[in-house]
């Protein structure tokens, strides 16, 4: 009886060590024929929420595949700059990239819906919408040579800052030349009275120091990290103008790459995305909180916020909301109708 047992004991043990073997993709890379060299790049500075997501990717992808999958980070633009990040990856110039959704959408024109302004209301309503829209935009992607991994935050999108005055209401916004990051917050921002104009991030700092625009709109981490805020003096930070409460970023890779992969180095790559997707998850509120607070402790700048909700809130979506909806409607391709059901769906 007893060297029944313990046979039966072993026969188990072998099983769940079988099972683990073949479930686990940690183990995954031990059984990959080949070893995979992918450069990756990114936008953001050093520091910023997205640029350490991609090194979570790199470490967790050479973990999983046992050193096989080895990819290089080229971070804060330093391989391309952000509107240069989407066609590298799609004509091999790189292996995959993450840039803002917008520049993106220039081979998947759906994608525009992350930055048009007033349409997201909490975060589990953007992360919904996330996992629904993978297949529409993963399959624009797959007709121009790319494919979707997925999404890593961002950050907010939220602020507004100028050299001229303090902002309060839309209408304070006419006559002032803003930074803008996709043509859906250009029509919002036109909608106010303002005059947009479309730019790498990495330019404003110069571009606001040398008077040729007179602020900028992006997240309060942008604010931070590229500095923006040592050249602005007021800053207006209307939560949940883009995206509430964090915009997303599009993470890409090159479909001849993803092509040559064997099947487990694929796992890997969509486990990695995976993770990435969650740790930026995990992160984004804090940043954002943080970035906020640096902002309000700086002695040049007058900072005021706009709650999301609020009249003043409601105001501003009253006048930027429906014009960009309907630049929506017009560049986001034949998809965007069901896009914005997706969206309303999930509300």
């Amino acid at each position: 009886m007893k060297k029944t047992c313990t046979f039966f004991g072993l026969v188990m043990v072998l099983i769940l060590i079988t099972a683990v073997a073949f479930s686990s993709p940690v183990l995954a890379g031990s059984v990959l024929k080949k070893t995979y060299h992918l450069t990756f790049a990114t936008q953001m500075p050093l520091g910023h929420l997205v640029s350490k997501a991609g090194d979570l990717i790199v470490k967790r992808a050479a973990e999983l595949s046992a050193g096989k999958i080895k990819i290089k980070h080229y971070a804060a633009g330093t391989l391309f700059k952000d509107k240069e990040i989407p066609e590298a990856v799609m004509s091999g110039g790189c292996s995959m990239g993450i840039a803002t959704s917008s520049r993106w959408a220039g081979h998947a024109p759906a994608n525009h819906f992350w930055e048009l302004p007033f349409l997201f209301s909490n975060k589990k309503q953007v992360e919904s919408v996330a996992d629904a829209v993978i297949p529409i935009i993963d399959k624009e992607l797959e007709s121009k040579g790319g494919k979707l991994l997925g999404f890593v935050y961002y950050g907010d999108a939220d602020a507004i800052g100028n050299t001229k005055r303090p902002v309060y209401r839309p209408g304070d916004l006419n006559g002032l030349k803003l930074r803008s990051f996709s043509a859906l917050l250009s029509k919002g921002l036109e909608a106010a009275g303002a005059a947009p104009v479309v730019m790498s991030s990495a330019e404003v700092y110069t571009a606001i120091q040398r008077g040729t625009i007179d602020g900028g709109c992006s997240g309060s981490t942008t604010f931070v990290v590229r500095k923006w805020m040592e050249v602005l003096r007021y800053i207006t930070v209307v939560h949940g103008m883009i995206c509430y409460p964090a915009l997303p970023f599009t993470l890409g890779i090159n479909k001849n790459v993803w092509d040559r992969m064997e099947p487990a180095a694929r796992k890997i790559m969509m486990q990695v995305a995976k993770e990435a997707w969650r740790y930026s998850s995990d992160e984004v509120l804090n940043e954002t909180a943080k970035a906020i607070k640096t902002l309000k402790a700086q002695p040049n700048l007058k900072v005021n916020e706009i709650t999301f909700g609020s009249k003043e809130w409601k105001e501003w979506r009253d006048v930027m909301f429906e014009s960009s909806k309907i630049k929506f409607l017009e560049i986001g391709g034949d998809k965007a109708p069901e896009i914005l059901k997706i969206v309303k769906k999930y509300e």
